[in-house]
C-alpha cells in the first residue's frame, strides 16, 4: 500500500482523534486560565495580609493625660478600614478555598472579578 493512501485512510478513520485533540487544547486553555486566576489572587491574597499590618499596626490617635503619659487609640475610620481589610482578606480566602474544593466556574469568575477591582490586580504571571 502507498504511504499516501495509509494517510488519506487513516486521516479518514481519525474524525474522533482530531475531536478528542480539541476537547483538550480547549480544556488546558480552561485549566491555564483557572489555574492563572488562582495564581493571582494567592499572590494579591499575600499582598493584602502584608499592607493590612502595615495600615493596622498602630493607632492614629495619640494623646496625652494631665501627666502627660501617651494615650494611643483608634479612630473610628480606622476601626472601620481595619474591619474592611479583615473582611476582604477573609472572602478572598473563602474564594480561594472554594475554587480549590468545587471547581466550579462561577467561583472563579467571582475571585477573577475581586482581584481585577483590587489595585494591581491584572498582574498575571504564567
Amino acid at each position: 500500500m502507498d504511504i499516501k493512501l495509509k494517510v488519506t485512510d487513516i486521516l479518514d478513520k481519525s474524525g474522533s482523534i482530531i475531536q478528542d485533540i480539541v476537547v483538550n487544547k480547549y480544556t488546558n486553555v480552561e485549566i491555564e486560565r483557572r489555574a492563572n486566576i488562582l495564581f493571582t489572587a494567592i499572590n494579591k491574597l499575600d499582598d493584602l495580609k502584608k499592607t493590612f499590618l502595615t495600615k493596622t499596626d498602630k493607632p492614629d490617635i495619640e494623646e496625652y493625660d494631665s501627666l502627660k503619659t501617651k494615650i494611643t487609640k483608634y479612630s473610628k475610620a480606622r476601626i472601620d478600614l481595619i474591619n474592611k481589610e479583615k473582611d476582604l482578606i477573609s472572602n478572598v480566602e473563602k474564594l480561594i478555598e472554594e475554587c480549590l474544593l468545587n471547581n466550579k466556574e462561577q467561583d472563579y469568575t467571582k475571585l477573577d472579578g475581586i482581584i481585577k477591582s483590587l489595585k494591581g490586580g491584572d498582574k498575571q504571571e504564567s
